[in-house]
This record gives structure tokens, sequence and C-alpha cells, in this order.
């Protein structure tokens, strides 16, 4: 998987509200502010350059469409949006996007972009939809892997490899003015401990026609994984 991160990334970070969400990973008993809700549907265009938004509710889609208001870091929902609508065959087909969000009346206000998918058809058609213990979610490639984090602990699944497990991803003090988090973790099974960098920004798998919110490297030992991140 060959990432291609669009590091323009301006205007405040949703960090520091994920940065508060993310002691949840290693202080199960300390309230956080929560989060706006996951969002889960396609986009299209709308009048005058706007985008539109319809929710999928269960396998289909709600009977209402809102107004698409993007207030993510960066831009970045537009990024992932446009990137995908590049790669696709049909670029004025609607799009199906994660990210978390609020409605308003007839307004939805992205606050995090997730992912965004081209070749997803219909809400039938879309990936199940990630519990909300999951608190980091992430994929990459040579080899491809799979890490999944709750506040219970993380595993990690290596193509080829036995799956790996740690403890509950503890996160360290964020370095002023970086906009990288970083998170540890122990193994469980005896190996190397892990080392997570994540950072906020469009981290595009385009052969699989997705574009993600965030960029991670996974260190354990020698090994160096590469991937993107659809919840974080």
């Amino acid at each position: 998987m060959e990432a291609d991160v669009a590091a323009r990334s301006r205007g405040p970070s949703w960090g520091a509200v994920l940065g508060v969400a993310a002691l949840l990973f290693s202080m199960p008993g300390l309230a956080a502010p929560a989060a706006p809700p996951q969002q889960r549907g396609f986009v299209s265009d709308g009048v005058a350059g706007g985008l539109v938004f319809q929710r999928c509710d269960a396998a289909l889609p709600a009977a209402q469409a809102l107004m698409l208001q993007d207030k993510t870091a960066g831009r970045a929902l537009g990024i992932g949006i446009g990137a995908v609508r590049e790669v696709r065959l049909d670029p004025a087909r609607p799009l199906y996007v994660e990210f978390r969000g609020d409605a308003l009346g007839t307004l939805m206000t992205a606050r995090q972009f997730q992912r965004a998918i081209g070749h997803v058809p219909s809400c039938a058609a879309a990936p199940p939809a990630l519990p909300e213990q999951v608190r980091l979610w992430a994929v990459g490639g040579m080899p491809a892997w799979r890490l999944q984090a709750t506040p219970a602990g993380a595993r990690l699944e290596v193509v080829g490899a036995r799956p790996e497990r740690f403890s509950a991803v503890a996160p360290h003090t964020a370095d002023a003015g970086k906009p990288s988090r970083k998170f540890s973790a122990k193994s469980i099974d005896g190996g190397a401990p892990m080392a997570l960098e994540l950072v906020e920004q469009p981290c595009n798998d385009l052969q699989a026609e997705t574009a993600y919110g965030a960029r991670v490297v996974a260190r354990l030992g020698e090994r160096r994984l590469e991937g993107c991140a659809a919840r974080f």
C-alpha cells in the first residue's frame, strides 16, 4: 500500500479534543469530553459548489439529505473526497464517507474526517460499522496489516504471522507545536513493545480508492509498519 500523505494540514487541529479522549486508552475511569457522533453515508455535489450528505440508516439511506459543512482539520474531508474522486471511473456518483460530526436541523457539520471509499455502491454494501469502543483502527501494506485498539487492549494482525496482543495503548505527552500524537503498548505475548505515532493528515490508498484521515507509523523492535487510520 502506498500512502500518499497530503501535508497541508492548516488551521486549528482537532487533536486538543482527541488528546484528552485518548486518555481512555490507559485511564478508563477518567471522564473525557464526548466526541461528536459517528456518521456514515454518501456525499454528493449540491448547489453553488456545496456538498450534500445522506446518512446510512442500517442498510438503507436516510430519507432526508443534509447540507454538509466541512469543519475538519485542514479541510481533510474535502481533500479526501477530491482524492478519491480523481481515481474513480465515475467521479459524479455519490461517494461513501465516514466522519465524526453533528447535525442541527438540515445542516450536518463534519468535525473529523475518517475515510472515504470510492468502490462502495450502496449503504447495504458499506463496510461494517466499527464499534464505538474502538479508539484506534489502522491498516497498512508491505506486508498487509491491521491494528485495532480499545481501552481493554490492542490487537495487531499481519499477513503471514500470528496475531499479536498488546496492553491498552497509553498516550505520551504531546510536544507543543507538533501535529503528531505518540502512544505505546506492552506486548502480552512476550514480544517487542509497540510504539505508535499518529498524525492527523490525509493518507491515501488510491489503488483501493480509499482516503483516510490520519497516517500511522508503528514500531515493534526492528519492525516498522506504515499505514492509515480510519478511527483515531
